[in-house]
């Protein structure tokens, strides 16, 4: 989007780091871990930090009798951030 509208004002950065597993055939986790910043007018520095972590467990076409569906993946997800400053900082 650009910056100095009325539905932006600020520049972000982010940098993020991802890792993904699986465990044995079915379970597959995902994690990230990364820092982002706001700059301009709004947002005045801020940085957060942005944290999340993603389970699934595949369930096959030979379990499921649906057809034209190979597979599905029920998926939990945990987001969350810290914000280093501002009004949410702590």
């Amino acid at each position: 989007m650009p910056t100095n509208t009325a539905v932006s004002k600020d520049n972000g950065a982010r940098a993020a780091g991802f890792s993904a597993h699986a465990v044995g055939k079915n379970v597959t986790f995902q994690t990230s871990v990364g820092y982002s910043a706001l700059i301009g007018p709004v947002g005045r520095r801020r940085g957060t930090l942005e944290y999340s972590a993603v389970v699934g467990y595949a369930i096959d076409r030979s379990v499921l009798a649906v057809p034209g569906v190979r597979r599905i993946i029920p998926m939990a997800e945990l987001v969350g951030d810290l914000p280093f400053n501002g009004a949410g900082r702590g």
